[in-house]
């Protein structure tokens, strides 16, 4: 609906919630959707950061198929700034998560 300021403000308000109860999936997927947000407003660096966050969050809880979602997410942010390494190793990470 393009209400990003407003979304981006309840996001915030619940990843801080998610963190004071030490929820940390809640707080990974919310990590997920602030990078998607920024990834939708282009605002490349800050979805990396986002992504890169909860994908260190999946990482430690195991939750491999979490982890490929989130690599997944760090592939698109690398298309869409044309870093086509990246993107590749992104993917074959993915690709390597599923198999396993």
């Amino acid at each position: 609906m393009g209400q990003f300021d407003a979304a981006r403000k309840e996001y915030e308000a619940s990843l801080k919630i998610m963190r004071d109860i030490s929820d940390d999936r809640s707080v990974a997927a919310i990590l997920g959707q602030l990078g998607t947000l920024a990834l939708r407003q282009n605002d490349l660096n800050e979805a990396r950061r986002r992504f890169l966050e909860a994908l260190a969050i999946f990482r430690n809880m195991g939750e491999a198929q979490m982890e490929a979602v989130a690599w997944h997410q760090l592939g698109r942010v690398a298309e869409e700034a044309k870093d086509w390494a990246e993107a590749n190793a992104a993917t074959r990470r993915v690709w390597q998560l599923m198999k396993e």
